[in-house]
Order: C-alpha cells, then structure tokens, then sequence
C-alpha cells in the first residue's frame, strides 16, 4: 500500500516502502506512485531511480514552457533547479553503485 504524500489538481503522489514479497524471501524494492484522478484515470509506479530521473528532468520541460511564454526570469530559475537536480541524482546514482 502507497503512503500518500502529496495531493494537489487531481495529481496524487506516494511513497511505497521496501516490503518483503509475499512468497520467499525475497523483498519489492521501495517505489513511488503517481494517480491521475479525474476523468480517464490511470496510475504509474516508478522505481526510486526512475523517480528522480523525472523530477531531474521536469524543471526542463517546465521552463521551456517559461521560455515559450515568455518569462525569461522562470525558465532560469528553473534551468538551475534541473542542475541542481541532476548534480543530486548523479550522487545518488554514484552511491548506489559503490554499495553494489
């Protein structure tokens, strides 16, 4: 079962946490859910990974959309978040691969 994080305009987001699988000894790694409710509905589950991978990459399509609107000032902003981001994901990634 999803720990419901955040709730805003039809977007639900939550966490599912590591749990052991129901048959052997085996565990479901920890994942994060993302329902879109309203009309047509549908869900998506993203590994932890993945998950950051797409909030790495939304602040660029969000200030592309800035850009096309016209604030200049918000698509900077965002541009350095996605950095930031991406700095973030990198170290994440770089220390998964040393406890492997």
């Amino acid at each position: 079962m999803s720990l419901l994080t955040s709730s805003a305009d039809g977007v639900e987001v939550g966490y599912r946490a590591t749990s052991p699988y129901p048959y052997g000894d085996s565990m479901i790694p920890a994942s994060v859910d993302i329902t879109l409710t309203g009309p047509g509905s549908s869900r998506l589950n993203l590994s932890i990974a993945d998950a950051r991978s797409v909030l790495a990459g939304l602040p660029v399509v969000l200030a592309e959309h800035a850009a096309a609107e016209g604030d200049a000032e918000m698509a900077a902003a965002l541009v350095m978040m996605a950095r930031h981001l991406r700095s973030l994901n990198d170290i994440a990634a770089a220390g998964v691969k040393a406890v492997a």
